[in-house]
């Protein structure tokens, strides 16, 4: 009997690959849909280099 292959829950995403990002279901409530947006748009920017400092400002 052949083994059946199975992928770890949690690694990676749950969509498929033509599926829309969560925050454009309109079945969800509008808080929701921001909150999962604010959490993606969080994600998806880079983290910060512990050794470069704190951030500079600008004396415009």
């Amino acid at each position: 009997m052949k083994e059946k292959r199975v992928s770890a829950a949690g690694i990676g995403g749950s969509r498929r690959h033509d599926d829309p990002p969560p925050w454009l279901n309109k079945a969800l409530p509008l808080e929701k849909r921001r909150s999962l947006l604010d959490r993606a748009i969080k994600e998806m920017a880079p983290a910060p280099d512990p050794d470069a400092g704190p951030p500079k400002r600008s004396t415009g």
